[in-house]
């Protein structure tokens, strides 16, 4: 008995499709083109199930809104077509079904016929979808990939269904424009999908079409090149290696005319192991050195067609322009790195005497000597500073930046040496601050509180001189002097207590905070000297 056209064995060149699902969604050719996606992407595919989000096919047919998505969906899950599985945050798995009327029997491809059984098929030809719409590539994750052979889709989904319904059906159905335009039907009768080259020939291809019909060929990545300059090393045995060092060294003990009686005595001595053959083992004592080997005419061997020389210890030599062998030193001059190129200019050189960075002598190499040196001389009249090449760097950036005025003022009054000059009187000013700190007691920062704002005081004349009395105790003379007179103003009588600073009054603690890297650079310098 011969087989039935509608139970033939499957085609790798056409798709499958139930007959009653044509007759039963005959009214929707749009559910009928999304089943036949679903088929082909899932027959193309190494998965049970098909991913694919509602974007991806509207992607795949730009004439499809997500309504008219979800209802054709909602068409084959009623009509038991095919199995959605939806889980939070992933796309939506479809697997093809053999109907309701099989209980929902799914497509599987480990069974014959892939478990079709006695289910009745129509035959659609996979080249509707391939080359006028295009092959959908899906992904778990990422949007699916899209290629086309021409620049967009000429058929749509619905295109597709009405396709097969004016094929295997008999109710009338009209022919759309694309169809007609395309050529696939004619009064309402449909006609055989042409050949691809046929189809190509009538569309604006794109890179992939011009790829199919042998117009462009594919990009050709050429095979990357060693950077390995070094010839190959292979290795040979140890016999022929003997038998090749014993070929190389006879023309030259032939040139020999004789010895003294002190280079007899001295016979080179071979170590183990110095025989470079590629063979493991010890092969010197097979082939002991001859007499008229000596110390100056040092063991030769060969390695791939290559010529060593060695010490009597086994040290390798090098050899000079004339052919001399001479011993490779450790102490030999090794070749100077790249370093950063640092400008010939005088600044420069002056930075680099005070061991600064290169990158940093190359930042400033441009700036003027002098001034570089009056940074210097700034930092060398401050006793406080101890890194001068930090000063330096700092204050020529805030001359170069803003000025050299700014960078004075940035940094304060230049300490001088009258505070000391009489030594006596520094004692007693001292000791006298000292004591109205002692008299001050704990109560400070409560009495602060109440005491009202007072103006700062104008200091002219002779307070200048007395500048150092108002000095805190935790606050070095010498870098006291360095202070600008706004900031010895708001920390005049303070204290320390801990690591906090407490004004001596309520208006000073209101002014720290303007000053707040400074204040925290005297607090570490005072932590640092108990």
């Amino acid at each position: 008995m011969r087989t039935p056209p509608w139970l033939a064995a499957p085609d790798s060149d056409y798709l499958w499709v139930p007959t009653q699902l044509l007759a039963t969604l005959y009214d929707s050719p749009t559910a009928i083109g999304l089943f036949t996606l679903i088929v082909r992407r899932w027959l193309a595919s190494d998965t049970a199930t098909v991913a694919m989000s509602d974007q991806d096919i509207q992607r795949y047919d730009p004439a499809l809104c997500r309504g008219s998505i979800r209802a054709a969906i909602k068409r084959l899950v009623d009509g038991g077509w095919i199995q959605v599985t939806r889980h939070a945050g992933r796309k939506t798995q479809y697997c093809p079904a053999w109907g309701i009327s099989t209980k929902g029997r799914l497509w599987s491809k480990t069974h014959p016929q892939l478990n079709r059984r006695r289910v009745r098929t129509v035959r659609l030809d996979r080249k509707l979808l391939d080359d006028y719409m295009g092959r959908l590539i899906p992904h778990a994750k990422a949007p699916a990939l899209i290629e086309r052979y021409g620049m967009r889709a000429h058929l749509t989904l619905a295109d597709v269904g009405t396709y097969l319904l004016m094929q295997h059906t008999s109710h009338p159905v009209s022919a759309t424009p694309a169809l007609e335009q395309l050529d696939l039907c004619f009064q309402s009768e449909a006609l055989a999908v042409p050949t691809t080259e046929e189809t190509l020939a009538k569309m604006e291809l794109s890179e992939q079409g011009a790829r199919r019909v042998g117009i462009v060929k594919p990009p050709v990545q050429p095979r990357p090149a060693s950077t390995d300059l070094r010839p190959a090393l292979f290795f040979v045995p140890g016999e022929l290696a003997r038998q090749l060092a014993r070929q190389l060294a006879s023309p030259m003990m032939t040139q020999d005319s004789g010895f003294s009686a002190a280079q007899r005595g001295k016979t080179a001595v071979v170590k183990k192991g110095s025989l470079v053959t590629g063979i493991k083992g010890n092969k010197a004592k097979k082939n002991p050195p001859t007499p008229t080997d000596t110390t100056k005419q040092m063991q030769k061997k060969t390695l791939c067609g290559g010529e060593l020389s060695f010490r009597e210890n086994g040290e390798p030599l090098m050899k000079n322009d004339d052919g001399d062998a001479k011993p490779n030193r450790p102490n030999q001059p090794r070749r100077r790195r790249n370093i950063m190129s640092i400008p010939e200019t005088p600044s420069a050189q002056r930075l680099r005497e005070l061991n600064v960075r290169p990158q940093t002598c190359v930042e400033l190499a441009d700036l003027p000597l002098d001034l570089i040196n009056a940074c210097i001389a700034d930092g060398q009249a401050r006793p406080a500073v101890r890194d001068l090449a930090a000063w330096t760097v700092s204050m020529a950036r805030d001359a170069r930046d803003h000025g050299w005025q700014v960078a004075l003022d940035k940094r304060g009054a230049r300490p001088t040496d009258d505070f000391w000059s009489n030594h006596d009187a520094a004692i007693a000013k001292l000791t006298a601050r000292f004591g109205r700190a002692d008299d001050a007691g704990a109560d400070t920062s409560q009495s602060a509180a109440d005491e009202p704002p007072s103006t700062p005081p104008q200091r002219g004349g002779d307070q200048q001189e007395d500048a150092t009395t108002d000095c805190p105790d935790w606050i070095a003379p010498a870098r006291w002097q360095t202070l600008s007179p706004a900031l010895r103003d708001v920390l005049e009588r303070s204290r320390l207590q801990g690591r906090q600073v407490i004004a001596a009054d309520s208006r000073r603690q209101r002014q720290m905070p303007d000053y707040d890297a400074q204040i925290t650079g005297l607090v570490t310098a005072a932590l640092l000297r108990r």
